[in-house]
């Protein structure tokens, strides 16, 4: 592969949206009424599983061509917090432990507020600095998709 050529200088560089769920035909949950008269949400969280494993490493190439970096460039993924399921996914996407954030255990699921706030506790803590690139991972229902690589 070739060296980046990107600038060196802090900002935006791919945002990217996808949203494969519904085009594979997998609906992340669906009402059901249990003769309670109540509804209740049911989730398809195996089926949504595999259709990651299955989309996402084709999604992440993609960022990264589109922005002209490497893997190796980048200093931290953070992706969104959603369930146990990271250690998983993330090998599957070339990004070993070590090398993305993972608070699943610590805090559960923070939903929408995941991402920023695995942010700032990597900068507090000292895991990113200025200059370094950062992938930030976003899902949601349907499997909607949403990366943010930028340098700090």
């Amino acid at each position: 592969r070739k060296s980046s050529t990107a600038p060196r200088r802090p900002g935006l560089r791919a945002p990217m949206t996808r949203k494969s769920g519904a085009v594979a035909g997998c609906s992340p949950c669906f009402p059901c009424m249990r003769g309670t008269g109540r509804i209740t949400i049911l989730t398809k969280g195996v089926k949504i599983l595999r259709l990651c494993a299955r989309k996402l490493p084709g999604f992440i190439e993609g960022c990264l061509q589109e922005a002209g970096i490497r893997r190796e460039e980048i200093r931290l993924v953070i992706p969104h917090q959603a369930s146990k399921a990271l250690g998983t996914i993330m090998p599957r996407l070339g990004f070993q432990e070590g090398t993305y954030v993972h608070r699943v255990p610590q805090y559960g699921n923070l939903v929408s507020a995941s991402v920023p706030y695995a942010l700032c506790e990597a900068i507090r803590e000292g895991s990113v600095g200025r200059g370094d690139l950062i992938l930030l991972m976003g899902t949601a229902a349907g499997l909607t998709v949403n990366f943010m690589l930028f340098r700090y």
